[in-house]
């Protein structure tokens, strides 16, 4: 492995490392941010919370953003597709702000936190192909190369004997 190898995967680990401590980060900050709104509910309207919680999300992310990306960070690709998740994240929300003043907290935090699942349960009956098997996988396949897996990257495994006999990387 050469230096400028051994540099790139030093940074791409760097990064990923970065990328766990600020998920957990951002993770930890959730029961703050549902306290918040939890005790905002017996004194203001669920679509005033909302109003503001996304308003203060707003203007952190122009702060972070704008500065280095300029008026870009509000182009959008596909305008369609991030209006109906504006929408469904509106929705969400003030869903979730208007049961946690019904329900306790915990019970609130709880059922938010089985979204994952129920996402990953609909998912294959939402997503074409999602759950299905490849035509590919369930025939056999035609040539050599389609039966050998071949690694898209990463070094080569120290016991593979064509790597090992040529001392090739590929």
């Amino acid at each position: 492995m050469t230096e400028a190898q051994a540099t790139l995967e030093q940074a791409a680990r760097s990064r990923v490392l970065s990328g766990i401590l600020l998920m957990c980060l951002g993770v930890s900050m959730f029961p703050f941010l549902n306290t918040a709104a939890k005790l905002l509910t017996d004194d203001y309207p669920i679509v005033e919370i909302v109003w503001a919680r996304f308003t203060g999300h707003l203007i952190c992310v122009l702060i972070a953003f704008m500065p280095q990306r300029g008026w870009r960070i509000f182009a959008a690709r596909r305008p369609m597709v991030q209006i109906s998740r504006s929408f469904l994240l509106l929705a969400s929300t003030t869903l979730f702000v208007s049961a946690i003043g019904h329900l306790p907290l915990a019970t609130a935090s709880a059922i938010g936190f089985t979204s994952p699942f129920i996402v990953t349960a609909l998912s294959s009956r939402s997503v074409p192909g999602a759950g299905r098997r490849s035509p590919s996988a369930s025939s056999a396949p035609s040539s050599s190369s389609a039966r050998t897996p071949r690694p898209i990257a990463g070094p080569p495994s120290s016991c593979s004997p064509r790597h090992a006999a040529t001392g090739s990387t590929r």
